[in-house]
């Protein structure tokens, strides 16, 4: 009895930590997982332990699911037969039982949910179970049928192999191997041999870039999933965080800065080199690509590819595009089929609002979520060539000769609603250029060739096209901005003439900004800087701000990076909603405020707002001026982090001045909230 007492009492402890529950709460959890029930206390902790201690499930199955459905129901309701009310349990339940999913289920469930921004129900969680688990059982049947036909077939063709033995929990198995070493995708670390994955390995994770490169090559090691599945080919749709790369994220800085990232390579110094870059054949044939930026939840934009493909009738997005954006979804039953007899199923469907690289004009359209949509396109990357046809036009995809990964496939709908009249053609060996309203796109034949070349003295050369080369003046002051965000900011102006409520209402935003001293005009210039392109966006449904001014730090300049992608964001600080959500339960009157003006209320260095500087002017009678913002502001990949992090610093710095405001602060502030 005190053995079953103390290792509840283990579990309480493991729970109120795993929910980052006030060390305060603690009795009350114990009340509640005890109910200390004098002469039912031992029904009941017996109960709770088998709810507890159910296996986790590694690979979806009728069978696993089915176990976890029939014990989560029976202890439950043996726990009510006690006569404990168990209503209030749900969220603590159901966060249990979901721990015990494998991350597919997880997925599929959240997906079904009715109100996701609620609070989960137990009986929600096991409908879900009890729906998947009989849709599952004929599957499972067959597969086990074909499976044993297989194996005995194996049996009678496969040739001995080896066995070695290894130590799992204390028992000795033997296993049959043909050289390669399968680690099972669970708990064990191919590095130290504990009970973790690698990617929870603290000595894996403190290792430099080039040495955990050097340690997953050594351990066999996927650098994709950093599972270890031989020979085969990696079956995980999830990429890189950063650049979308097939590789994980952890892995970011060596591989995107090496082989994944395609370049074309410098010639060596030779008598006679042959090219060894990729060059398209005869029949290689060039898709319209285009790049744009789309909105996402926050209203910051970010830059995607997308294939425009007139024989589409639905416009698809992948999966993982999708969860960077952060937008919401609806529901759709759907699948969408190809050529041949494979078929997808729709994850659900989303609103997109697309922006053109060059100007502010939109696009929105209705997008099916895919696991995936296409292969990277191109399929090889070649050399741009000098078709004389293209050249000086503003290409929807500059980058249009670099297989990359597409995100979005726009359908038919939206191509006849870009497409424009004027078609450009070259030789019969060279691409179609079709101009649209985001910019020209290409397609068609693509056909180059090998050739032999001599180089010499390449140093010299480059030397002499470095003298050669016009820089920009170092005198030139601060209200002569350059000629593209001189162009975007006319683009505004001309969209200004069209509506003069947006004028109005824009004039006074940046005014408001003055005011503040938000923005002040730039007095002395300085080098590197960046000028931030900003348009407004219409929120009719709003009360308070129905114009939102968008900063967007993901658009490239001339270097062809954007402030974006050379800006750390920091490490995540936001509270876990259901946590939250969890102790503003146990208040009974609770109300909400926020931060005016979150962003806006932290500094920037003086000595770093010359990297967040807009251009304006009142009028057209007006010469155009550089401004630069003081404060942090919505569109930095960093904001959020500065922002959080400088209420953590306050809480440090005048928290002992507060006592009352500390606990607030720290536990239940979400973003500005």
């Amino acid at each position: 009895m005190q053995h079953l007492k103390g290792k509840l009492k283990g579990e309480a402890e493991r729970l109120v930590q795993h929910l980052c529950i006030s060390s305060d709460n603690y009795d009350t959890c114990w009340e509640i997982l005890t109910h200390r029930y004098d002469n039912k206390q031992s029904l009941f902790t017996h109960q709770i332990q088998i709810f507890m201690n159910q296996s986790p499930i590694h690979a979806q199955s009728a069978k696993a699911l089915k176990n976890l459905h029939d014990i989560s129901m029976e202890t439950i309701h043996a726990i009510q037969n006690l006569g404990i009310d168990t209503l209030s349990w749900d969220p603590i339940l159901v966060h249990i039982v979901t721990e015990k999913l494998d991350p597919d289920t997880y997925a599929s469930y959240m997906e079904t949910r009715k109100a996701p921004r609620e609070l989960p129900t137990f009986d929600e969680l096991m409908d879900f179970l009890k729906s998947k688990f009989v849709a599952l059982e004929p599957l499972t049947n067959k597969k086990i049928s074909t499976t044993k036909q297989q194996q005995q077939q194996a049996k009678e063709s496969t040739p001995k192999s080896s066995t070695f033995n290894f130590q799992q929990h204390g028992r000795t198995k033997n296993f049959q191997s043909k050289g390669v070493y399968h680690t099972k995708q669970g708990r064990h670390c191919p590095l130290c041999k504990n009970e973790h994955i690698l990617f929870h390995c603290e000595q894996f994770t403190s290792m430099a870039p080039e040495t955990k490169c050097r340690t997953i090559s050594q351990l066999n090691v996927c650098k994709n999933c950093l599972y270890c599945h031989g020979n085969k080919q990696c079956n995980s749709t999830k990429r890189c965080k950063e650049c979308n790369g097939q590789h994980h994220t952890s892995l970011h800085e060596i591989y995107h800065l090496t082989s994944e990232k395609p370049k074309l390579a410098n010639k060596p110094t030779t008598s006679s080199q042959r090219n060894t870059n990729h060059v398209a054949g005869e029949f290689d044939v060039l898709l319209a690509t285009v790049q744009l930026k789309v909105m996402s939840s926050n209203g910051t934009y970010i830059q995607m590819r997308a294939l425009l493909d007139q024989g589409s009738q639905v416009s698809l997005i992948t999966e993982n595009a999708a969860q960077r954006l952060g937008l919401p979804r609806k529901h759709m039953n759907a699948t969408v089929s190809g050529v041949g007899t494979v078929s997808n199923h729709s994850r659900g469907v989303v609103q997109l609002f697309c922006s053109s690289l060059y100007d502010d004009y939109t696009i929105s359209t209705e997008a099916l979520v895919m696991t995936k949509v296409l292969n990277n396109l191109p399929n090889s990357t070649f050399e741009q060539r000098p078709w004389s046809h293209i050249q000086n036009l503003q290409l929807a995809d500059p980058e249009y000769n670099i297989s990359r990964p597409v995100d979005i496939l726009l359908d038919a709908s939206v191509y006849s609603e870009i497409v424009m009249d004027c078609i450009l053609r070259g030789s019969l060996q060279a691409p179609i250029a079709q101009q649209t309203k985001i910019g020209w796109i290409l397609y068609g034949n693509v056909k180059t060739f090998n050739c032999n070349a001599v180089v010499n003295n390449i140093e010299d050369i480059a030397q002499f096209w470095e003298m050669e080369e016009i820089t920009q003046s170092s005198t030139s002051n601060a209200t002569t901005p350059d000629d593209y965000s001189v162009a975007q900011f006319k683009q505004l102006e001309r969209r200004f003439a069209r509506d003069k409520e947006l004028q109005h209402k824009y004039k006074q935003f940046i005014q408001e900004y003055i005011d503040l001293d938000h923005m002040k005009q730039c007095t002395m210039p300085r080098e590197p800087s960046f000028i931030l392109p900003h348009h407004g966006v219409i929120r009719a449904e709003s009360q308070t701000s129905p114009l939102r001014v968008v900063f967007n730090a993901s658009n490239k300049s001339s270097t062809g990076h954007s402030l974006n992608e050379l800006m750390e964001c920091g490490p995540n600080l936001q509270q876990d909603l259901q946590t939250m959500l969890i102790r503003w339960r146990q208040y009974q009157y609770v109300y909400t405020a926020d931060i005016e003006k979150f962003y806006r209320q932290v500094l920037v260095q003086e000595e770093d707002q010359h990297l967040q500087k807009i251009v304006w002017r009142n009028n057209n009678t007006e010469p155009i001026k550089e401004y630069q913002i003081t404060r942090v502001t919505y569109g930095l990949k960093a904001a959020g982090y500065l922002a959080m992090r400088t209420v953590k610093q306050l809480i440090q710095d005048d928290g002992h001045n507060y006592p009352l405001a500390i606990k607030t602060l720290d536990q239940q502030l979400y973003v500005d909230d």
